[in-house]
């Protein structure tokens, strides 16, 4: 907007309101106003969906139904709860089971950050186990702190997941930097944080998994390296609903579509999820 060329058109009490007006909406930029403005809609949203919030020195705190999650003032995890929560990004998946009376038992939450998805996955399936997979160490802490309540119905792994078990290395510099946005990249660098990889099979394997009835991969690109058909992909023929977010940078989504639609998934996208119905084991 031209400021000095519109303002001839109002009158002086106008343009005074109209130039105070700017001024204050830059001060407020710089100052950071916009994302304060968002972070109390947020909590306003968190209060109207049922939460009481308290805070900490580090953390703000939300409770509800006996649980209680923290959230670090210095991270992602607001913007975490905002998708999660707020935005309520995995609730037509869990309205798909509900309302298709699909049992669920067991779910592998890959790329849990601090757990937020794998609380609403135990508090709408109760009875389900989540083992939830998580490289960061300081997310993983967040994440154990967050499902502390749940007891044995959440497994905590602090671990990547990849289509082998070997060393990965931890790469802090992915998209913004933030918590949420922590990938792996193959082999241990000298500079690097060092990280077990673990597949899917394996996991299948040690926790005897019959099926996955949901399994949520948020993996920062990993995607593009489990999905090849060079590798072993027979988790899949366990796998009812898939719920993965592919990171299209990696060039990997066309690829995992043609794998996914030759073992029976039905595709469809939910906001930034594609979401894989195995027609052979649900339908």
């Amino acid at each position: 907007m031209n400021l000095k060329k519109h303002l001839p058109f109002f009158k002086l009490n106008q343009k005074l309101l109209i130039l105070s007006g700017a001024a204050t909406e830059r001060v407020g930029k710089v100052l950071g106003y916009p994302k304060l403005k968002w972070i109390r809609s947020l909590f306003f949203g968190l209060e109207k969906s049922g939460y009481e919030l308290s805070r900490s020195k580090n953390s703000v705190i939300i409770r509800k139904n006996g649980h209680e999650i923290q959230l670090r003032k210095t991270s992602s995890d607001f913007e975490v709860a905002g998708q999660v929560i707020i935005q309520d990004e995995y609730g037509p998946l869990i309205s798909y089971f509900i309302d298709n009376n699909i049992a669920v038992k067991n779910i592998i939450d890959a790329g849990s950050n601090i757990g937020l998805t794998s609380i609403q996955f135990l508090a709408s399936f109760p009875g389900a186990k989540v083992i939830c997979i998580e490289p960061d160490p300081a997310n993983f802490e967040q994440l154990q702190l967050n499902l502390k309540s749940f007891s044995t119905a959440a497994v905590p792994l602090k671990n990547a997941l990849w289509h082998t078990e070997e060393i990965l290395t931890l790469d802090f510099g992915f998209r913004d930097g933030k918590d949420w946005s922590r990938r792996v990249t193959s082999g241990q660098q000298t500079e690097g944080v060092p990280v077990q990889a673990v597949s899917l099979n394996k996991l299948i394997a040690d926790y005897s998994l019959e099926t996955i009835d949901i399994l949520k991969i948020d993996i920062e690109g990993s995607e593009a390296v489990i999905f090849n058909e060079k590798h072993d992909l027979s988790f899949l023929d366990r796998t009812k609903v898939i719920a993965i977010e592919i990171h299209d940078e990696f060039n990997c989504r066309e690829i995992i579509y043609a794998i996914l639609k030759a073992r029976n998934f039905m595709l469809f996208r939910s906001g930034e999820l594609t979401i894989g119905v195995n027609t052979r084991l649900t339908v």
